[in-house]
């Protein structure tokens, strides 16, 4: 189940702002964080200065157009501190730990170029033992790739480790296998794919404590008897309709688990100064789980609705978020729901959540959001009300602190059956980027 993160927490901004943003100024895009400093290494000074791409061996020393080649390329790196508290189940539990993430990329030497980039994690301090599945591994290889980018058109043919470039139903914070884009090959329309054998869900120093899983074969879905491969695809056409506005088809297949078809759509105009975008997406699930499994599972969609007003220095969201009450796993493996919030507790079957987001940029460098969802679950007879804040705070260009806590209040104590408990949860980072 998609649950967005400090660096990442805007699941609703996401769904409406995607693709709006290049021709609307003031809408921004919030996803799972990157680097966001990137520095040049730069070549010895013996070496002349770097050559047109393709010439780097084809003249001098092959030590020095080695060095020259290494040392054209991108250095991404963060490291800091972070930790993360929560109360669920009424057992207070915290855990603080201490990272470092790197990432390599090479310059393209006739289209080709490499790259790498591991993460590292390291426990500090831990009250209570509520995060035993957390950091699964203390360091983990999150990518290994080789890519190849046909000249004009930027079409890309990738083979390796990395986060592939995912449907709104994929899960992952990395894959391993192929993946292609056709560029700007076709004008408005990129169409691109991916065939996955292994992934890793969580593998983030992030402060949500999700922590750092060890990677897995995609055939250990469904109880082990899930094809060995699985398969998404999507082809983004940008239309020439308002200020911005885009439609996104998507498809997912893994043999006895599923298939998954739908689409993304955005629009975005301008209302004199203020910002008016609207998304979507509706997805639809084919189970294809074995009755040997569960052989009550069906087949269900899901939707969310957005509407957002950006201002400039603040915005405000409006969506609402559905799951058919059917009884079906939607989430099973590498696919994945869209459900907005960050605990999310009762998203699922016959699922109901109409929610509000809000956001203000306090001053150049502070930024302060949060959310409000209510959830009415039918199938599970209980409801809730969810309160997420989020804090961001760019203390120079390379320093950053960011923070968020969310608060969940159910209606009911006791509801099927099952004991529910109001329970909160925190985390904060401080993060150095260079």
């Amino acid at each position: 189940m998609n649950r967005m993160n400090h660096a990442g927490r805007s699941c609703l901004r996401w769904l409406a702002v995607a693709g709006a943003t290049t021709a609307v100024a003031s809408a921004q895009m919030d996803q799972e964080k990157e680097p966001t400093v990137k520095s040049e290494i730069k070549a010895t000074p013996d070496v002349l200065a770097a050559p047109a791409e393709g010439t780097y061996f084809e003249q001098g020393n092959f030590f020095q157009a080695l060095d020259r080649y290494l040392g054209d390329g991108t250095l991404d790196a963060d490291f800091g501190i972070a930790g993360n508290y929560n109360d669920e189940g009424g057992t207070d539990t915290s855990l603080v730990w201490g990272y470092a993430e790197a990432g390599y990329t090479t310059p393209s030497f006739n289209g080709l170029d490499f790259g790498g980039s591991l993460i590292f994690a390291q426990q500090i301090a831990q009250h209570n033992k509520g995060y035993s599945n957390a950091f699964e591994k203390d360091a983990a290889l999150q990518s290994l790739f080789a890519r190849y980018t046909f000249p004009e058109s930027e079409a890309t043919i990738l083979g390796g480790r990395k986060k592939f470039n995912k449907t709104a139903i994929t899960d992952g914070d990395s894959h391993e296998g192929m993946e292609v884009s056709t560029g700007s090959l076709i004008p408005n329309l990129e169409v691109s794919g991916a065939w996955v054998g292994r992934w890793v869900n969580n593998s983030t120093i992030s402060n949500d404590g999700d922590g750092i899983e060890d990677w897995q074969k995609v055939n250990t879905a469904s109880d082990g008897e899930a094809g060995n491969a699985a398969f998404w695809g999507q082809a983004t056409l940008n239309l020439d309709l308002l200020n911005s506005s885009s439609v996104t088809p998507f498809l997912q297949y893994q043999k006895k688990v599923g298939t998954g078809v739908g689409a993304e759509a955005e629009v975005a105009t301008a209302l004199g100064e203020t910002d008016l975008i609207l998304g979507g997406t509706y997805a639809y699930f084919d189970n294809d789980i074995p009755n040997s499994v569960n052989p009550n599972l069906e087949s269900a969609s899901q939707f969310i609705v957005t509407a957002t007003l950006d201002f400039g220095r603040t915005y405000l969201t409006g969506g609402y978020w559905g799951q058919e009450n059917k009884d079906a796993d939607v989430s099973e493996g590498i696919f994945d729901t869209f459900d907005p919030g960050e605990l999310g507790d009762l998203a699922g079957r016959s699922a109901e959540i109409p929610f509000v987001e809000a956001g203000i940029d306090l001053t150049d460098t502070i930024n302060l959001s949060g959310m409000v969802l209510y959830a009415d679950n039918s199938h599970l007879n209980q409801k809730s009300w969810e309160f997420d804040v989020y804090l961001e705070w760019s203390l120079s260009e390379n320093l950053s602190l960011e923070g968020y806590y969310a608060y969940i209040d159910f209606d009911k104590s006791t509801a099927n059956g099952e004991s529910y408990k109001d329970y909160g949860q925190g985390g904060a980072s401080l993060n150095y980027s260079f």
